[in-house]
């Protein structure tokens, strides 16, 4: 009986940690984009003195497929992206303030991004 009692208990409590990091998924992404941002001055520079974004062109910005969307990779920083991102309130504006336009293919469903106006190239992992 005990036995039983703590395989339950285990699960209940695995169940709640995964859907605590599945809930946390999106506000991650926007916490992300908005440290970015808050890296930046009025003329949309990024203003990096501690090199921890670490985005000094284009070469240091790339994405990568991931299981449900793309990773963007903004020099140091990861962003996860994915339509539950996008639709997030405030995220595209935060990317654009970022120089970022996403571009998601109707046929495909792929993303692609650009900075600044150049095409962000596909990382393979």
């Amino acid at each position: 009986m005990k036995f039983k009692i703590l395989i339950i208990a285990i699960v209940i409590i695995g169940v709640f940690v995964l859907g605590y990091k599945f809930m946390n998924k999106n506000e991650t992404a926007m916490a992300l984009v908005t440290y970015v941002t808050s890296h930046l001055d009025s003329g949309g520079d990024l203003v990096d003195y501690h090199e921890d974004i670490g985005v000094h062109s284009i070469d240091d910005i790339g994405y990568k497929q991931a299981k449900d969307g793309v990773i963007l990779c903004f020099g140091k920083i990861n962003i996860p992206i994915n339509s539950e991102t996008l639709s997030e309130d405030g995220m595209i504006s935060k990317l654009n303030q970022m120089g970022i336009k996403v571009y998601k293919d109707k046929d495909t469903g792929s993303y692609f991004f650009e900075y600044k106006g150049e095409k962000v190239v596909e990382w393979v992992s």
